[in-house]
């Protein structure tokens, strides 16, 4: 017999998958938990929305997408889920 997770412990965003509790660390209105996407293995970072970051982060995210340099953190894929982005 299989076990389930809840649903609303787990996500599943743009091919992101983690779990709600699973928490690297917490400050302020963001946080960072573990997860993978497209069978890698990743850290995701979860940035709660407020009107200040629901319009502007949407291109600041597009642009980042797109940045490969060795010393930055590449940043593969986001979306929105609930109040964060």
């Amino acid at each position: 017999m299989s076990s389930t997770v809840s649903s609303s412990f787990t996500g599943n965003i743009n091919g992101i998958q983690f779990d709600r509790q699973d928490f690297f660390g917490k400050g302020g209105s963001d946080s960072v938990q573990s997860g993978t996407f497209n069978g890698q293995r990743v850290a995701i970072k979860r940035i709660e929305l407020t009107k200040g970051t629901d319009q502007s982060s949407g291109n600041e995210f597009e642009t980042l997408q797109q940045l490969e340099h060795p010393n930055v953190v590449r940043l593969l894929q986001f979306g929105n889920d609930n109040n964060f982005r």
